[in-house]
Protein backbone atom coordinates (compact mmCIF):
# COMPACT_ATOMS: atom_id res chain seq x y z
CA UNK A 1 0.00 0.00 0.00
CA UNK A 2 1.04 3.43 -0.84
CA UNK A 3 2.57 5.64 2.05
CA UNK A 4 -0.07 8.41 1.19
CA UNK A 5 -3.31 5.84 1.23
CA UNK A 6 -2.10 4.68 4.84
CA UNK A 7 -2.37 8.21 5.53
CA UNK A 8 -5.50 8.68 4.41
CA UNK A 9 -6.79 5.42 5.68
CA UNK A 10 -5.08 5.86 9.58
CA UNK A 11 -6.34 9.99 9.32
CA UNK A 12 -9.65 9.74 7.79
CA UNK A 13 -11.53 9.65 10.81
CA UNK A 14 -9.56 12.53 13.02
CA UNK A 15 -9.75 14.83 10.00
CA UNK A 16 -13.75 14.06 10.07
CA UNK A 17 -14.27 14.39 13.50
CA UNK A 18 -12.37 17.79 13.75
CA UNK A 19 -14.91 18.69 11.57
CA UNK A 20 -18.15 17.30 12.61
CA UNK A 21 -21.09 19.31 12.16
CA UNK A 22 -19.43 21.75 9.62
CA UNK A 23 -19.82 20.76 5.71
CA UNK A 24 -16.21 19.78 3.91
CA UNK A 25 -14.75 18.38 1.29
CA UNK A 26 -11.33 16.14 1.40
CA UNK A 27 -10.07 16.48 -2.03
CA UNK A 28 -7.27 13.91 -2.42
CA UNK A 29 -5.15 14.60 -5.65
CA UNK A 30 -1.25 13.90 -6.77
CA UNK A 31 1.65 16.18 -7.58
CA UNK A 32 1.82 14.18 -11.05
CA UNK A 33 -1.75 14.46 -11.56
CA UNK A 34 -2.38 16.47 -15.03
CA UNK A 35 -5.87 17.81 -14.28
CA UNK A 36 -5.36 18.38 -10.29
CA UNK A 37 -4.12 22.12 -10.45
CA UNK A 38 -7.32 22.88 -12.15
CA UNK A 39 -9.40 21.10 -10.51
CA UNK A 40 -7.71 22.44 -7.06
CA UNK A 41 -8.15 25.78 -8.13
CA UNK A 42 -11.97 25.36 -9.07
CA UNK A 43 -12.64 23.78 -5.54
CA UNK A 44 -10.97 27.01 -3.85
CA UNK A 45 -13.37 29.37 -5.67
CA UNK A 46 -16.22 27.29 -4.35
CA UNK A 47 -15.67 27.96 -0.42
CA UNK A 48 -18.15 29.12 2.03
CA UNK A 49 -18.07 33.07 2.67
CA UNK A 50 -16.56 33.74 6.12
Amino acid sequence: MKHSRRWLLASLPQLAASQQGKPFVLVVWSLDCVYCKRNFEAIGKLRAPP
